[in-house]
């Protein structure tokens, strides 16, 4: 019983979090959502948030999550950034791309230099076709932080994937995985870029690799179409339903498809 460890001040917060878990795995939305409200710090603070708000979509809609959330933020301004992020990743589940945008854009004019918020808006320049905007967002993280791996690759990649600037694209990438070797989404980028540049064995090596190591849909996306301009059609299929099983509305398998003109 975690009831008598809620009066301990060391312990309630973890409690509360878990007793909020039990009540959800009971489908008693109520009580769940009163657990959870009373996690105020701590290592649960966070995931009681998100907890928090996956229950008011269900039961206030999105406008609901977004009042607690701006609640919160202003109880507990140190958690302003993870809190902007958790709402914006709600907006983007939502598909409200552009109110996802001013949110992060609004917490940057407050806070400029945060890596974090930069870095998502960059994210989500790239869905809003403002490649300007992810470009000069990933290279401020860059300026702040030359060794981040991830900026790095995420700007390489869109220049491989939407430009043909793919000279720039390479030397990011190649930065990017002497930085983190293991790192399958980089090794995927490589390969992504070797496939722009038109070396199809070099690509179907390396997007082999990423995938083996992370069988995502992006990769499964980028996969395919290797193993389809190789001629091994049902390869490529194989690989594509493998990526929708894992994201039964991946757009970029979506757009893979319909730019072969390849049935799923």
């Amino acid at each position: 019983n975690l009831t008598p460890l809620t009066l301990s001040a060391q312990l309630k917060d973890e409690a509360f979090y878990y007793l909020g878990r039990i009540a959800e795995e009971q489908q008693d939305e109520t009580r769940a959502l009163r657990n959870f409200n009373q996690v105020t710090g701590g290592r649960e603070y966070l995931p009681a948030q998100m907890k928090i708000v996956n229950i008011l979509i269900n039961s206030g809609g999105l406008d609901a999550s977004r009042r607690h959330l701006d609640n919160q933020r202003a109880l507990r301004p140190e958690y302003t950034t993870e809190l902007v992020l958790i709402e914006a990743e709600l907006l983007i589940t939502e598909k409200q791309y552009q109110v996802a945008h001013e949110l992060l854009s609004n917490a940057l004019d407050v806070e400029p230099d945060n890596i974090k918020l930069r870095y998502s808006r960059a994210l989500l320049s790239e869905k809003l076709g403002d490649l300007a905007l992810l470009e000069s967002d990933l290279r401020h993280v860059l300026s702040l932080k030359p060794q981040n791996a991830e900026a790095m690759n995420a700007l390489g990649y869109t220049l491989a994937d939407r430009t043909d600037r793919l000279d720039e694209a390479q030397q990011l990438i190649e930065q990017a995985i002497e930085l983190a070797p293991d790192n399958p989404a980089i090794i995927d980028s490589l390969g992504w870029l070797h496939y722009r540049l038109g070396d199809l064995y070099k690509a179907l090596e390396l997007l082999e690799k990423a995938f083996s190591a992370f069988p995502d849909h992006e990769v499964a996306a980028h996969l395919g179409e290797v193993l389809w301009k190789l001629d091994r059609k049902d390869d490529a299929q194989d690989v594509w339903d493998k990526g929708l099983e894992q994201n039964p509305e991946s757009e970029i398998i979506e757009r893979t498809l319909q730019r072969l003109n390849a049935k799923p």
